[in-house]
């Protein structure tokens, strides 16, 4: 009888620690697959920032006067030249892009 309560114990425990780490695998697994998932999201965040900016600095050149215009130009750009890098980095995924 005991043998029997026993037996049916260790297959409860069993299976609750097979149920575990199945569950932590696979978690595992779908972090692992995720990872890559972060990057995109922050080049496509950085992305429409730039392009925000880029057309914050547009309209603040056709409103500036002519002195300031070359210098408002600069900083434009600068921000299309970022843009472009951004861009060329997400597209041949050839390495992290670092803030500048």
């Amino acid at each position: 009888m005991t043998s029997n309560i026993k037996m049916k114990l260790a297959l409860i425990l069993g299976s609750t620690l097979l149920l575990l780490l199945v569950t932590v695998g696979a978690t595992f697994y779908t972090v692992r697959l995720q990872e890559g998932d972060a990057v995109v999201i922050n080049i496509a965040g950085r992305q429409r920032m730039l392009s925000q900016k880029t057309i914050k600095e547009a309209y603040t050149i056709s409103l500036s006067e002519s002195e300031k215009a070359a210098e408002y130009r600069k900083k434009l750009r600068k921000t299309v030249d970022l843009f472009e890098k951004s861009i060329h980095g997400w597209d041949c995924r050839r390495q992290p892009i670092r803030r500048y």
